[in-house]
């Protein structure tokens, strides 16, 4: 480094109104400045590489400029690690534990091979290798779904780097994080995780000690860093920082369906694509999640007994319910509530031990329901709360007045005693880092009483949420959003619904709940099939996030842009688009498109699990394939694309593989799917051919009720197939359409 590039890099750790001035004395360059409000003098030998630290009267001697950095007056790493040390322990207790953890599953790419063994210690290993100042910046590029560990695997490394610092070992990693509000601007994003962390440090000394390798910066969630137009403003702030990290590592988490290494290539950022590699994250397979419960304790006639939850593709694979079955296998009677929808069974049943304990003073059942109905109530209005102040947890003034507005008049004084006793100790709200706010424990929980917030909200037809005009809302919360629509009352549906269509009717709003009015709607449409009605128009939109599943009723998307658009698993072929546009495609085999569709400009495959891009010369092939039309299959057997039994039978296997089970239960939307005229030849088929399960483990809420699955439901919407057994159910459900 020269002489006007240490100015430049010391400038940024000088008081605003003191300006460094340098002189030359033989082979030393003195700087001076003031800082804090004192005068500093250095003193760099640019022989040895020493620098003479004079402040106070008082003088020190750094071996190297990189130890000045990292001292306490500058980077102060010591107490950056201090700090997150504390934050791991305190907010994440868990992370000591490392025996209970989920293992982390998946590849790390480089160098054009792939390894799947000791992922973990693959990643710390790529990561321990460093470059010198000035060489370009080393990016690790993690992805995968939503849900799937991302954010724990950077607290793990954290956790390891924090734990075994010392000099000359691996440097801290820097976790930025939304931390619930909307990241559009990097600096600004940065700068609210060193004011949490309650750090000296500024955002533009961040990337002075990544390029030196003092630490090193984990951008989690950049999938989220976008505006409503495609992500322009996530690239644009990440491109200037990149710039000021010469010689430093960086890691980008975020969805594989958005954020892959051939994306970060290609973007123009300013990286270089020889020094950036990937980490693939997967679910666990079925047979991982088997192995990790028995290493948990659990005999195997137990983990048998698991087999109807732990299904290849299932929804309890997901790291966080595998963690929550483990816990409930204490309980043979919770792991039913898992059979229905596992999100609201496992809330239910937190909500109705709760409401148990909170009325011991009252036997009545009439009086511990509505204190349950009361306590859902009171966690929708805090994630509203939450959504509204656009942040993840709430302080304890704001959480006494939501309990006593939603008490107040429904509960007898000394419950209601009770309950301001213990709402700081409420099971779905975790204390956050050292001070008394409250959080939800993870994000699909506060995205599950959000959706509740606004299902009951927009079927007014007149209220729109703060949220809703200022957020943006993402994939993450429209697939939550879908399922809690799917479970729904289907009354409450039709009424969300309904409000919804006289929401988008006023073209008068200028801010951006049209859009995500119109997004939410389009998640839940399936579930708004019963009773039919005339076709949904939706029009003179432009969508950032927009997520279909199951099979959608008729409806029309007029002049519409959408910027990225997740129909995984979805039948869109009631779907009419008029004059509309899609930027970004993500589907997989079991993807039905209308003849209507618009080529898009980029189309991913989800494939096991895992995304591929399609070339633009093969995508026109691939769209055409999944539109109407007759298909011949291999065993020489015509399939029409519309087949009266065929139709109905693929979308019951398409809620299936949504939520592993039906509850037979007019009071439940999936339900009423079985009181269908065609459903007893069906059930009757199934049967014979053994694909049919049934099981009457008491649900979480509710009346008893049977739930029925159909097995490999994934395999069944595949058209064209090798396997016999596949074949001859589709052969057997199309004939009843035919006869």
């Amino acid at each position: 480094m020269d002489k006007d590039a240490f100015l430049k890099e010391l400038g940024l750790f000088a008081d605003l109104d003191s300006q460094p001035d340098s002189v030359l004395n033989g082979n030393n360059i003195i700087i001076r400045f003031h800082q804090y409000g004192a005068p500093v003098q250095l003193t760099l030998d640019t022989r040895e590489g020493s620098v003479i630290e004079r402040r106070d009267g008082n003088e020190v001697r750094h071996n190297t400029y990189k130890g000045l950095l990292a001292s306490p007056s500058f980077g102060d790493l010591r107490r950056f690690t201090e700090v997150q040390k504390t934050l791991l322990k305190t907010e994440f207790p868990y992370i000591e534990d490392t025996a209970a953890h989920l293992p982390i599953i998946g590849e790390l790419a480089t160098d054009g091979t792939e390894t799947d063994t000791n992922l973990l210690d693959a990643i710390k290993s790529w990561l321990n290798n460093t470059a010198p100042p000035g060489s370009p910046v080393r990016a690790l590029v993690i992805d995968g779904p939503a849900g799937i560990g991302k954010t724990h695997l950077i607290r793990r490394l954290c956790h390891d780097r924090v734990m075994g610092f010392s000099a000359g070992s691996p440097p801290p990693i820097l976790h930025v994080q939304s931390r619930g509000k909307q990241l559009t601007s990097l600096n600004d994003v940065i700068a609210g995780t060193l004011q949490f962390l309650r750090l000296r440090l500024t955002y533009f000394q961040v990337p002075i000690l990544v390029r030196h390798g003092l630490i090193q910066v984990a951008i989690d969630g950049f999938d989220e860093m976008a505006d409503p137009n495609g992500y322009n403003t996530a690239w644009g702030t990440l491109g200037e920082f990149i710039k000021d990290c010469a010689g430093g590592t960086l890691l980008l988490a975020g969805r594989d369906t958005f954020i892959d290494v051939e994306t970060v290539k290609n973007a123009p950022i300013g990286l270089n694509s020889s020094v950036i590699s990937a980490v693939h994250l997967r679910h666990l397979r079925a047979d991982e999640a088997r192995e990790w419960l028995g290493s948990q304790g659990w005999d195997k006639s137990k983990i048998k007994d698991m087999d109807n939850l732990l299904e290849e593709g299932s929804y309890t694979l997901r790291p966080f319910f595998i963690s929550e079955i483990n816990k409930k296998l204490k309980n043979e009677e919770e792991c039913g509530f898992f059979l229905s929808f596992p999100l609201r069974s496992l809330i239910d049943s937190i909500l109705e031990r709760e409401a148990k304990i909170l009325a011991r003073t009252n036997t009545s059942p009439e009086q511990t329901d509505k204190i349950k109905e009361r306590l859902s109530a009171f966690f929708i209005e805090v994630a509203r709360d939450m959504a509204d102040c656009e942040s993840e947890s709430i302080d304890q003034d704001n959480l006494v007045l939501i309990l006593e507005l939603v008490f107040k008049d429904h509960v007898p004084e000394d419950v209601l005693r009770s309950l301001r006793h213990r709402v700081q100790s409420f099971p779905l709200l975790e204390r956050e880092g050292n001070n008394e706010n409250r959080r939800f424990p993870h994000s699909q929980v506060q995205d599950y009483f959000l959706g509740l917030a606004y299902l009951s909200l927009l079927a007014t037809g007149c209220e729109r949420p703060k949220s809703l005009r200022r957020n943006v809302i993402g994939i993450d919360f429209l697939d939550i959003f879908h399922d809690i629509a799917s479970s729904a009352f289907p009354d409450d549906v039709i009424r969300f619904r309904d409000g919804a269509i006289r929401l988008l009717a006023d073209h008068g709003f200028a801010d951006r709940s049209r859009q995500n009015i119109a997004a939410i709607l389009l998640a839940a449409l399936p579930a708004t099939a019963k009773p039919a009605s005339k076709t949904c128009l939706i029009e003179n939109i432009w969508f950032g996030d927009v997520l279909l599943r199951g099979t959608l009723p008729s409806c029309r998307l007029a002049h519409v842009g959408i910027s990225y658009l997740d129909a995984r698993g979805a039948d869109l072929s009631q779907i009419h688009f008029e004059n509309s546009s899609v930027t970004s495609l993500v589907a997989d085999m079991q993807t039905r498109l209308p003849d209507s569709f618009p080529d898009p400009h980029s189309l991913s495959i989800d494939e096991h699990g895992r995304s591929r891009k399609l070339p633009n010369e093969d995508m026109s092939k691939w769209i055409e394939k999944q539109k109407p039309g007759q298909e011949k299959a291999r065993n020489g057997t015509q399939e029409h694309f519309y087949n009266e039994y065929l139709d109905y039978f693929e979308r019951l296997c398409r809620v299936i593989i949504r939520q592993g089970w039906i509850r037979m239960a007019k009071d439940d939307s999936a339900g009423k799917l079985l009181e269908d005229d065609r459903w007893p030849n069906i059930r009757d088929e199934l049967d014979r051919l053994k694909f049919l399960e049934a099981s009457f483990t008491k649900p979480a809420s509710g009346q008893n009720a049977p739930f029925v699955r159909i097995r490999r439901a994934r395999e069944l919407l595949t058209r064209q197939t090798d396997d016999p057994e596949i074949t001859q159910v589709r052969k057997a459900i199309i004939n009843l359409g035919s006869s």
